[in-house]
């Protein structure tokens, strides 16, 4: 029986023990293999849709691996394709070709799920992919992208201002006039590269970012794009160490109201960059007190000072930043691996009145500050088995401090402080990845541990500043947790996936010392339930030809927890444990194996389950947020253009 979740591999080798030669290597892989004497063969059957075409140059019938290299690019280009040949002086540079629209949709803000509700947002690109340019072995890519945003006037699902951004210049002065809108016009031009030069590895990504933006909030008007990003990363394989080096450059904006942005960001990014998501920065959102922006938004390297990654507008009038990062990885055996490295962080920041809004008159004035900071890792991994991993990790994290502008002196009097100073971050992590019964069964799992010294919070309390929220160091905290993981692919029809996780979190220490806010060493960090849990299990059958009908079913639970560390309520305001809540949902669909066209039949929250899902106090008054009713409907897509099948 062959399993529809394995990937698809063709072989094309005319030689039969290198056939069976290859089939041994592909095994662990997949046992969904398909071979062929013959390039024509191999074409008549793309229908079947590969993942990956292995295949030699020299090749029975008319086509040898080239011709047939080429006319697979035309009917399928997103197949990847290993070309073999012992021949010399073989031509195998390539021109690849892509391109597409996209239409984007909103993003549902506390699950980060897809709605069905479109956003006035949609992207351009084109890109050409250049093997062994200038140098074997060193693959080019070029990219054009455009960014059109009308961004509209859009609250979050708690109720908050994202699009406009709620800093700056947000409402017109003008009875009636409202949030001034604006739009966001920018062209992408990218070049990016990986491979390897000689002995040295390279990756690397350069953008140039033009356009406008029709009305930016914290310039206060019209301006024109014309920012830059740089990112490189260059190894070099010494026996069985590899040594690493990279860096990171964002352009910032020195004169926010000079009607020219020079500050980079992105239309969406991830960055796998200076640790990735297991960097402090990388990883956690820091706010920027006076706004209701982010210095950097979670899992990203850029300062934008958006008010929401996915759901808010770029902004090109932002600080810029740059980073640095050094390494090595040590290939000890080889089933033993280890990895060291280090990243300088430095920041200067200020602000002034310009860089919020203000519920009081405000006197021209301007603060800042700086702050640096090395961050290291080490990462162990040993393979005992074929199906097993076990690794143990340390890294440092680092978030950056920051001031306090635009507080009236009745706060500072009070306890806000004029600035608040970085917190950092070390988590020591065992864990493991395994795969059993023939792949069928993988189950991945973690222990952590992270002390967190001098907790940034944003905090507000009428008691010490009733006109705004502020920044400030409560004290530490640390965090003990477990997580787990386990997908089954039981046969070719069905599969499940169960995770599950334990996280207990507490302030351990109180220095911020406010009579108004009472912290209580020992309570439980805001947010952080201790337990989450969800399953999904989806049964895919054929039908008939190649239409297959699935039903899905899934469900996931979050712990209860609080809202805030305060646990006094002196303010006025209840300290609130949310409940705990699961939420079940149910698919019905019909699809085809080419993936044209799909409908499907889905009851979201199918218990009708009535759950508190965030609680805010930030405007004197207590107001939570519930998740969305049942909901029955119906989704019919069609996708243009050539199906998997090249028909």
């Amino acid at each position: 029986m062959e399993f529809s979740q394995q990937p698809v591999i063709f072989v094309v080798e005319d030689n039969l023990i290198y056939q069976n030669l290859i089939a041994k290597e592909l095994e662990s892989v997949s046992r969904n293999i398909h071979f062929y004497t013959n390039g024509e063969s191999c074409l008549e059957e793309l229908d079947k849709g590969p993942s990956v075409i292995v295949m030699d140059y020299n090749l029975d019938g008319k086509l040898n691996g080239l011709d047939t290299l080429q006319q697979v690019r035309n009917i399928n280009p997103d197949v990847y394709v290993i070309l073999f040949s012992s021949q010399k002086g073989l031509n195998t540079k390539e021109v690849f070709l892509q391109y597409g629209s996209f239409d984007f949709l909103e993003k549902n803000t506390n699950s980060g799920l897809n709605t069905f509700e479109r956003r006035s947002q949609q992207v351009l690109l084109a890109n050409t992919y250049l093997q062994d340019f200038f140098f074997p072995g060193y693959t080019a890519e070029f990219l054009i992208a455009y960014n059109k945003d009308d961004g509209g006037l859009h609250y979050d699902d708690n109720g908050f201002l994202v699009r406009p951004s709620p800093v700056g210049n947000v409402i017109n002065q003008n009875p009636g006039i409202g949030a001034i809108l604006h739009g966001i016009r920018v062209g992408y031009f990218g070049w990016l590269g990986s491979g390897h030069i000689k002995r040295f590895n390279l990756t690397h990504a350069f953008f140039q970012a033009v356009g406008e933006d029709t009305f930016n909030p914290i310039a206060g008007k019209r301006v024109t794009v014309n920012a830059q990003m740089a990112a490189a990363e260059f190894s070099y394989d010494h026996n069985w160490i590899r040594y690493r080096v990279s860096g990171f450059y964002a352009s910032g904006d020195a004169n926010p109201r000079d009607g020219r942005a020079r500050g980079f960001d992105s239309i969406l990014d991830l960055p796998s960059f200076a640790g990735g998501l297991f960097s402090f920065w990388n990883r956690e959102q820091i706010r920027l007190t006076g706004s209701g922006v982010s210095l950097t938004p979670p899992g990203s390297l850029l300062p934008s000072l958006r008010s929401n990654k996915e759901e808010g507008q770029a902004n090109f009038v932002n600080p810029g930043i740059f980073l640095a990062n050094a390494g090595a990885d040590f290939d000890i055996t080889p089933k033993l691996h280890v990895e060291a490295g280090t990243v300088h962080f430095h920041s200067t920041f200020h602000t002034s009145i310009y860089g919020g809004y203000w519920f009081t008159p405000q006197s021209a004035s301007v603060y800042g500050g700086s702050s640096a900071k090395w961050n290291s890792k080490a990462g162990i991994s040993y393979k005992p088995l074929d199906g097993l991993l076990v690794y143990a990790d340390w890294a440092q994290g680092f978030r950056d401090g920051g001031v306090n502008g635009g507080i009236p002196s009745s706060c500072t009097a009070a306890g806000v402080p004029a600035q608040f100073t970085p917190d950092t971050l070390t988590n020591w992590e065992l864990g493991w990845k395994s795969t059993m019964f023939d792949r069928h069964l993988q189950w991945n799992g973690a222990a952590y541990y992270m002390p967190w010294k001098n907790l940034q919070s944003l905090l507000f309390d009428p008691g010490i500043c009733p006109s705004s929220s502020f920044n400030a160091n409560i004290g530490d905290a640390r965090v003990y947790g477990m997580e787990s993981d386990i997908k089954y692919q039981a046969n070719a029809f069905l599969s499940m996936e169960l995770s599950a996780s334990y996280n207990d979190s507490r302030i351990s220490t109180n220095k911020f010392q406010n009579q108004y806010f009472q912290v209580q060493p020992g309570e439980r960090l805001p947010y952080v339930p201790y337990f989450n849990w969800s399953y999904n299990a989806r049964y895919q059958a054929p039908i008939k030809d190649a239409l297959h009908g699935y039903v899905q079913y899934d469900v996931s639970h979050k712990g209860d927890m609080w809202n805030t560390l305060q646990s006094n309520g002196s303010n006025g305001l209840p300290h609130v444990l949310q409940p705990g809540y699961s939420v079940m949902n149910l698919r019905f669909g019909l699809n085809q194996t080419e993936e044209r066209w799909m409908s499907e039949l889905y009851i979201t929250n199918l218990l009708n389950k009535n759950a508190v899902i965030y609680t805010n106090e930030g405007n004197f008054d207590l107001r939570q947020t519930v998740n969305e009713p049942r909901v029955f409907g119906v989704r019919v897509s069609y996708r243009w253009g050539k199906s998997k099948g090249g028909e």
